[in-house]
């Protein structure tokens, strides 16, 4: 699919004010996601890293059931 349009050519002012508003947006956002965090936070479990380590291990535990099954496979 082609365009009539020809690409359209920043000046050194437009570029830099486009790239200020990047920045700008791109700092909003990380705003954003770190109020986003502190609420979580707020209501989260007061050890998290009990319940990261825990859904390691399940995780862990599910990939060596996978490979002892693959394994298995293997050997018929």
């Amino acid at each position: 699919m082609r365009s009539d349009k020809t690409p359209m050519v920043f000046t050194d002012h437009e570029f830099t004010k486009m790239m200020g508003e990047f920045h700008s947006a791109g700092q909003w956002m990380l705003d954003q996601l770190a109020l986003k965090r502190g609420a979580q936070n707020d209501v989260a479990p007061t050890q998290p890293s009990a319940v990261a380590s825990e859904s390691a291990e399940d995780d862990h535990q599910v990939l060596d059931e996978n490979q002892s099954s693959a394994q298995q496979l293997t050997r018929r």
